[in-house]
């Protein structure tokens, strides 16, 4: 299958509603310097099987310099790696929403970062392969 590398607005969580419910009974795994939180969801069929909302904390880093880089960094390591997880969950008819957060204290390169987020993709396919 042709693996097309781009990440649309349609893939994007936005909902504030879906974001409270992934948030309040969502389930985590943490790969240092981002924690993943993530929750299968009813499927519609006009909605794309998997939707990602990336985040890095105001708190930690003050300068939007800092937190759009970091971001920036964790969409394209998202945008890349994405390809297994979003079949799977084709596959498996489900539609799944996680949330990407940045929990390191110091910005942190691209190879870490991809890294961490590939292992943790990797982990959640692994679950959603046992779900049903």
């Amino acid at each position: 299958m042709l693996k097309i590398n781009t990440l649309k607005k349609s893939e994007r969580l936005h909902h504030k509603k879906l974001i409270d419910l992934l948030f309040k009974k969502g389930k985590t795994v943490n790969f240092h310097p981002v924690k993943l939180f993530w929750l299968v969801v009813d499927n519609k069929p006009d909605n794309p099987p998997v939707r990602v909302l990336f985040a890095v904390p105001g708190k930690t880093y003050k300068k939007a310099v800092s937190r759009n880089l970091l971001k920036r960094r964790m969409r394209e390591a998202y945008r890349t790696n994405k390809h297994d997880l979003t079949e799977k969950a084709r596959q498996k008819n489900l539609q799944l929403i996680f949330a990407i957060l940045f929990t390191g204290r110091q910005i942190t390169s691209y190879t870490e970062i991809e890294t961490a987020i590939s292992k943790g993709l990797d982990h959640i396919s692994v679950r959603i392969g046992n779900f049903k």
